[in-house]
């Protein structure tokens, strides 16, 4: 971490954040070149960065699109050039319409999130309203116990919806890894390989049909070599953290 003298401290007036962007490049750098070695895609997650800098960076580097949690943020993404975005949040407000409307015409391809059945039918319902026919990823809970499919069988149920609708058409599964950020880095080869597998068993249960996409900073790395994954999702590797680097193991301290 660069230094800063007493003499700047006291000129930055509080509250402010201060970036060592040329960590931050090398953060995004790096992530970036392992995933094209291993020939696998990104979508980063923004919500750390909240950045358009920083956006930037991470398309140059090779993501193929980025991971927005809310419309507006994902409209406030557009200046860095994106023209994919997976929306990984779950839309049922009928208020929501018009902007994703507008940014269903202002993307290559806008990716939604479906994260249980009733969800599905809402924003069956919202598309239709809406003229739209949008791609989505199913949610499947790999730990967090946040949101998304509790088993297999309740995949498959999702699913059913989802090919049920006129609406939405079945691109993959994701899943977000949140519950490795307290693990130590013996824990966090052992539960990513879980979760990789998991996701395995998911898509052969759709017969091998689906693109899958784990998220998550500290297994980033890992999943990006595990079989069969198509691309990974992390967000706070840009900065890195104590959690990803003295707890978890998954970034050097520098």
């Amino acid at each position: 971490m660069r230094e800063l003298s007493t003499e700047t401290l006291v000129k930055i007036d509080t509250p402010a954040v201060l970036v060592d962007w040329p960590q931050v490049e090398e953060n995004v750098e790096s992530l970036g070149r392992l995933c094209r070695d291993r020939g696998v895609e990104m979508m980063p997650h923004i919500k750390t960065h909240k950045s358009v800098a920083v956006a930037k960076l991470q398309l140059e580097a090779g993501a193929i699109g980025l991971t927005c949690a809310k419309l507006s943020e994902a409209k406030a993404m557009l200046p860095s050039g994106v023209k994919r975005i997976f929306l990984a949040h779950s839309l049922v407000s009928p208020t929501k319409t018009p902007l994703m409307k507008e940014l269903a015409g202002a993307l290559d391809e806008l990716i939604l999130a479906v994260t249980s059945v009733a969800q599905a039918e809402h924003l069956d319902r919202l598309l239709r309203e809406a003229g739209l026919k949008l791609p989505c990823l199913l949610a499947l809970n790999s730990g967090l116990n946040r949101e998304g499919a509790r088993s297999l069988d309740q995949l498959r149920e999702m699913k059913e919806a989802v090919d049920q609708t006129d609406s939405l058409t079945y691109r993959g599964i994701y899943s977000h890894e949140g519950h490795t950020y307290t693990s130590s880095p013996e824990e966090v080869q052992k539960q990513a390989v879980e979760v990789a597998t998991l996701l395995r068993s998911a898509r052969e249960s759709f017969a091998g049909e689906g693109e899958l996409w784990p998220g998550c900073s500290v297994t980033a790395k890992i999943m990006a070599g595990e079989e069969g994954m198509t691309g990974i999702r992390p967000g706070a590797y840009v900065y890195g953290d104590c959690f990803l680097s003295r707890r978890t193991g998954a970034m050097a301290w520098e």
